[in-house]
C-alpha cells in the first residue's frame, strides 16, 4: 500500500516482485490518470513492472474512483494498453447517488475578510453534535493561524490539528490519530486530505474557500457521512460567489440549504 509513485520506484529498485501479485487495487484512478507523473507511473506499474506475461500467475486488477470521466474509454484504455486480459467490468455503487443521500448540505454566506470569524460562529453553533470536523482550506492560507482561532471551540482549549504537505509521514500520522481519538477533534487542512481518508468519526466538514469544481466539492463533502452516518457539510460564500455553488449544486442534483449565523456583533467583528 503506497502512493503510486512510490511504489514504482521500490519496484524499480527490486525491493518488490510484481509479478508475484494476485490482486491489485489503484484507489483515486482518476486522480492518478489526471497527473502527468501519476499516470506515468501508473502505466509502467500496469504495462511493465506488473504487465500481462505468460509465466506469471493470473491477476486480479480494480480500479476504484467515485468520479472517474469518460468511463467507458478507460476500459477500452485498459484493455488495449494490456493493463488486463478483458475490458474492466464497471460496477456502481449508488450509481444514482453521486453523494451520499445521509449528507445535509449548507452554505454560509459571509463577506471574505470575515471569514475566519463565520466558522468561528458555525463551530459554536454546531459544537455540541461535532464529533470529529475537518475544515478545508485553499492551499497557501495560514493554516496555523486559521487554527489558532478556533482554539476551544470544540474540545476543552484544544487547538485543532495541522495537516498539510510539509509535514513528515510522522507528523501527519499524529494529526490523523488525534482527530481519529479525540484529542484534537477538529483538523485544518487541503484538498490534499480529500480524497482517501476514511474517518468514520467525522461528522462535519466545512470549506473555508469556494471548491473550484463539483468534484472537488464531492470528494471533500465524501469526508463525513462515511459508512451510512449522518453529516453535515457547510461551504463559506460570499454573495458573489452564489453562482459557483448553484452551478456545482445542479452538477451534484443536491439543494444548498441557508445557514443564518447567530452571533453577537463583538464576535462577528472580532479581527480575523
Amino acid at each position: 500500500m503506497g502512493n503510486i509513485e512510490q511504489v514504482d520506484s521500490i519496484i524499480s529498485a527490486g525491493l518488490l516482485h510484481p509479478r508475484a501479485l494476485k490482486f491489485l487495487v489503484v484507489d483515486e484512478v482518476d486522480a492518478c490518470m489526471g497527473d502527468a507523473g501519476s499516470r506515468a507511473a501508473v502505466e509502467r506499474i500496469l504495462s511493465g513492472h506488473a504487465g500481462l506475461h505468460e509465466t506469471a500467475p493470473k491477476r486480479q486488477t480494480v480500479f476504484v474512483s467515485a468520479s472517474l470521466p469518460q468511463r467507458n474509454h478507460f476500459r477500452r484504455q485498459a484493455l488495449q494498453q494490456r493493463w488486463c486480459e478483458t475490458e474492466p467490468l464497471l460496477i456502481h455503487a449508488q450509481a444514482e447517488e453521486p453523494v451520499p443521500a445521509q449528507l445535509r448540505h449548507f452554505v454560509a454566506v459571509c463577506t471574505p475578510s470575515k471569514r475566519v470569524a463565520a466558522l468561528r460562529v458555525l463551530l459554536k453553533q454546531d459544537a455540541p453534535d461535532v464529533h470529529a470536523a475537518i475544515v478545508f482550506v485553499r492551499q497557501g492560507r495560514p493554516m496555523g493561524k486559521i487554527a489558532a482561532a478556533l482554539a476551544g471551540i470544540v474540545g476543552e482549549d484544544k487547538e485543532p490539528g495541522v495537516l498539510s504537505e510539509d509535514l513528515s509521514l510522522r507528523a501527519r500520522a499524529r494529526a490523523m490519530a488525534n482527530l481519529r481519538d479525540g484529542t484534537r477533534p477538529v483538523l485544518v487542512t487541503t484538498a490534499m486530505a480529500a480524497r482517501g481518508l476514511d474517518i468514520p468519526e467525522c461528522s462535519h466538514v466545512y470549506l473555508f474557500d469556494m471548491p473550484a469544481t463539483a468534484e472537488d466539492y464531492l470528494h471533500a463533502a465524501g469526508r463525513s457521512g462515511r459508512i451510512g452516518r449522518p453529516g453535515q457539510v457547510t461551504v463559506l460564500c460570499a454573495e458573489r460567489e452564489r453562482f459557483v455553488l448553484r452551478r456545482i449544486g445542479n452538477a451534484l442534483s443536491l439543494e444548498f440549504e441557508d445557514i443564518i449565523l447567530r452571533h453577537t456583533k463583538k464576535e462577528y467583528n472580532a479581527p480575523s
